[in-house]
């Protein structure tokens, strides 16, 4: 059976839909005077405004951020919004924040809002704002309620997959396959012609096979199986042995080798510029590992020397279409204590557009949130519409907010693809061990 969402998903998503219909005049109340178009930025404040302001986050640098910015001042050009980077985010941001006035906006992640780092008390709840988000994907924001309140909207998708090097392909006449017979037949053609198919540091090889153990959790599991794997129950590892018997399977291929994985430095640089090598046809990854390829071409002499075309697709390890696994990056939310909350509130209204939201995702080569998404880079993939259920599974269907099951199936490929693990029982006590470690690590908790 389709496992069911959270019970405080439920709430926030009719919560969301009355705000975007314009109940209340919470979020999403698109028909307040002055109130933003999907696409466009209309401004409320007087043009003539000053203020020097910061927004937080984890990254060392935001370029994305800092282009919204300076948007922004063609329409106020006293403000100035600048990123700070913080050491130890998790841990100190709500501190910061509580005592910052000058902080107006916090980029977070779900992750963040755990209870134990107090950040959510420390954000505007959104859905009590005059502020139109209508131009996001209802989707990506209904996991993110707590206790009715909408402390943040992700602008980002994150999904798993590969980079295809479409050159290569097309060299050796082949396309990006869709399907588990196409990936098969693209694989063997390619070590044939002595490729090694698909490659990557243990790191991106870990979440191969998370879109399809992800499908099958969803469209083949009771919420009580995923629920016991999910709090570390003995013997509920056996729940995954489909996606287990899979993953063993295709290393039987000699798709892929745990010997390459070692040639890797890393799993986001050192991959990028091997990839960048030119001889890898596929990389696994995730799109924030795509984010950060186009600013490493000038870094690769030999993509400098020989430039490729490339291009991420889902996982084609379905009979007719391939598996897609996705969930939100992260966005932004509002500080609680910003000393200016009426330029924190506007700029926000002006990230949160159609246009904006999509030049996010264009600088940082991450999909987009937005309703009308666009990024050339993503362009070519299937529409998740478009797809029937059982080819997507969504991180917000499941009872699991902090991914406990996703990371400890992850966490048991990599062991798998050493050959520390090596048959379906080790890989079903491993599963538990380390959903028992994530649980741990989440302070005792898994929901």
């Amino acid at each position: 059976m389709r496992l069911t969402r959270r019970d405080f998903c439920l709430l926030g998503t009719a919560a969301g839909a009355a705000v975007l219909a314009g109940c209340g005049g919470g979020a999403g109340d698109a028909g307040s005077a002055g109130g933003t178009s999907s696409g466009g930025f209309s401004p409320r404040l007087d043009g003539d405004v000053s203020a020097t302001l910061s927004v937080v986050s984890d990254y060392e640098n935001f370029e994305s951020l800092d282009e919204a910015a300076l948007g922004f001042q063609s329409y106020y050009p006293g403000v100035t919004i600048s990123h700070e980077h913080m050491d130890d985010f998790a841990n100190t941001v709500a501190q910061r924040i509580s005592s910052d006035p000058s902080v107006a906006l916090v980029y977070l992640s779900a992750f963040h809002l755990d209870a134990r780092y107090g950040l959510a008390d420390q954000l505007v709840d959104l859905t009590q704002e005059d502020i139109d988000i209508s131009a996001v994907d209802p989707k990506a924001y209904e996991s993110c309620y707590l206790d009715g309140r909408l402390p943040y909207v992700p602008i980002w998708y994150r999904d798993l997959g590969l980079v295809a090097n479409t050159d290569l392909l097309s060299r050796e006449g082949l396309t990006i396959p869709q399907t588990y017979d196409d990936f098969v037949a693209c694989c063997e053609t390619l070590i044939s012609k002595g490729y090694l198919p698909v490659q990557g540091h243990l790191g991106n090889l870990q979440y191969l096979f998370t879109p399809y153990a992800m499908n099958y959790l969803e469209n083949s599991c009771t919420t009580e199986q995923f629920a016991d794997i999910r709090d570390g129950k003995d013997g509920a590892g056996s729940a995954l042995d489909t996606p287990f018997q899979f993953a063993f399977d295709q290393m039987a291929q000699g798709y892929f080798s745990y010997e390459s994985a070692q040639t890797y430095e890393d799993f986001y640089n050192g991959a990028i510029l091997k990839f960048f090598e030119g001889d890898v046809p596929f990389l696994a990854a995730s799109t924030s590992t795509v984010s950060g390829m186009a600013k490493r071409e000038s870094k690769s002499e030999a993509f400098q020397a020989n430039p490729f075309s490339y291009e991420f697709c889902y996982a084609p390890f379905g009979a007719d279409h391939p598996y897609v696994y996705r969930d939100t990056e992260g966005g932004f939310g509002i500080s609680a204590n910003c000393g200016e909350p009426d330029i924190a509130r506007e700029f926000y209204r002006y990230c949160y557009t159609k246009d904006i939201l999509n030049q996010f995702s264009e600088l940082k080569g991450i999909p987009s949130t937005a309703l009308e998404a666009s990024n050339k880079l993503y362009d070519n993939l299937p529409s998740t519409d478009s797809l029937p259920d059982e080819y997507k599974a969504f991180a917000w269907d499941f009872d699991d907010p902090t991914r406990v099951v996703e990371y400890a199936f992850c966490d048991t490929i990599a062991p798998m693809i050493s050959g520390e693990v090596t048959d379906l029982a080790g890989a079903e006590a491993k599963v538990i061990e380390n959903a028992r470690a994530r649980v741990a690590e989440a302070g005792g908790s898994s929901s």
